[in-house]
């Protein structure tokens, strides 16, 4: 797979036990049992636009995501250490990128004053998956372009959306 030659030896050399640790606890903010918890929260305590956007971008890109992963079936990487185990034998794209990016960029729609804390909190979602060798850099791409196309769509589309549920599933 492709990967910027040097970055992983550059990776390697900048690894810390408190970065690993960092980054460590950083790549779970873009974990299923994460955004599943802020999903429901959002159900209960939100505006519950936050709460049918949310899932329905989720859903769109967790079906993208894992069909690109079995389509293509991408090795993990193999040229720099990995500090955790993956929950998926393939690595392209990445989900977890998709995930915190899709998150974001929906969130961050309705409450314009979050969007840098979660932009930059999705780039170290995206940062740690590279940090602790899970990913070639080209994985956490495409996961920034799947979460980033369906969240806009999601985002830009609530009327069409609100049409769909209420026609197909109520």
């Amino acid at each position: 797979m492709i990967d910027l030659p040097g970055a992983a030896a550059a990776i390697e050399s900048i690894r810390s036990p408190l970065l690993t640790e960092f980054f460590t606890s950083v790549t779970y903010l873009g974990s299923s049992i994460t955004v599943l918890a802020l999903v429901i929260g959002l159900y209960f305590l939100e505006d519950r636009s936050y709460f049918k956007n949310l899932s329905t971008g989720l859903a769109a890109t967790y079906i993208t995501v894992y069909a690109a992963k079995f389509i293509f079936a991408v090795e993990r990487p193999a040229n720099i250490s990995r500090l955790l185990e993956p929950f998926t034998m393939y690595s392209f794209p990445s989900g977890h990128a998709a995930i915190a990016v899709t998150t974001a960029v929906i969130l961050s729609a309705k409450k314009k004053a979050l969007k840098p804390y979660l932009y930059l909190m999705a780039s170290l979602v995206c940062f740690s998956r590279y940090y602790l060798g899970l990913h070639y850099i080209i994985d956490i791409v495409a996961g920034v372009l799947i979460g980033g196309t369906i969240g806009k769509l999601v985002a830009s589309n609530e009327a069409a959306l609100d049409k769909f549920i209420e026609k197909y599933l109520n």
